[in-house]
């Protein structure tokens, strides 16, 4: 299963990075940790993107009916979490805070990024993660996450 292949998490990942994650200069890439796992999660389970995108532009005034819309099953994604922490030991990424940013050998995600779109791999992940990318994340969205 794709769910708990380390190479499809990594492709995720630089995907995330270069969707979703600053501008284009290298060293100002970086992700809230949270927000990078519910962004892959839903982009594997682009099924579920309605109703997040539901739950997130009423979080702020939320009541039992959107509450139920958030996607609670990534919490339990520990393929995630150990995929992160592999990316973070080899150099790929680093942690500042509670944010994910590029490491030292971050270029290798860049390299991964462009083979994944030169042979258009993870289509719909990337159409998922590009509809994500106009999400305002914010620490009241991840509260509770």
């Amino acid at each position: 299963s794709t769910l708990y292949d380390l190479d499809y998490h990594v492709a995720l990942i630089a995907c995330v990075f270069y969707i979703g994650a600053g501008d284009e200069t290298v060293n100002s890439r970086r992700v809230v940790a949270h927000w990078l796992k519910i962004l892959q999660f839903i982009a594997v389970r682009p099924s579920l993107l309605f109703d997040f995108q539901i739950w997130a532009g009423t979080r702020r005034h939320q009541d039992l009916d959107t509450w139920q819309r958030m996607p609670r099953g990534y919490l339990g994604d520990s393929t995630h979490e150990r995929t992160v922490e592999l990316m973070v030991a080899c150099g790929m990424l680093a942690r500042e805070g509670d944010e994910l940013v590029a490491g030292s050998r971050f270029a290798d995600l860049r390299r991964i990024y462009d083979e994944l779109v030169a042979g258009n791999l993870l289509s719909s992940e990337r159409a998922t993660l590009l509809e994500l990318s106009h999400t305002r994340v914010n620490k009241t969205l991840l509260q509770g996450t």
